[in-house]
């Protein structure tokens, strides 16, 4: 994703922010919000620009955020379509990426079944992984 300092990162001009900010999203197993990013980031950047870059980032897919916890996390599968998908341990916070081209279909079927017009939807599964039980 990082390929040098005058490349880019998913197609943004590679700055320090966003570099520091994805370097930090690399190390983690499981999302974390915002607040967290910037508490790690000891000051480096400033809290705005951890919510700018995160914004950013979920734009073009770089990221994904959680519905369960807010967090982010990077995306694990960027170059493979269909609905991307989570599930999420409740005891490490431990986050696996799935991705089911026949959810996604079944949740916009449900939606139009229902009078309601889906723009986007994401599937967290929560409960405990294989380690943790």
């Amino acid at each position: 994703m990082v390929t040098s300092r005058t490349s880019s990162i998913g197609g943004f001009k590679d700055t320090r922010p966003r570099r520091l900010v994805l370097r930090e999203l690399q190390k983690s197993k499981r999302a974390v919000e915002p607040t967290e990013l910037h508490r790690r980031l000891r000051g480096q950047v400033d809290p705005v620009t951890v919510y700018r870059v995160l914004r950013a980032f979920e734009e073009r897919g770089l990221v994904h955020r959680h519905p369960s916890s807010g967090g982010f996390a990077l995306c694990t599968m960027p170059d493979t379509s269909g609905h991307h998908g989570f599930l999420s341990c409740r005891k490490c916070g431990r986050v696996q990426e799935f991705v089911d081209k026949n959810l996604c279909k079944q949740e916009d079927r449900i939606a139009e079944s229902s009078g309601f017009t889906s723009e986007s939807h994401v599937t967290d599964i929560i409960g405990v992984c294989q380690s943790c039980r």
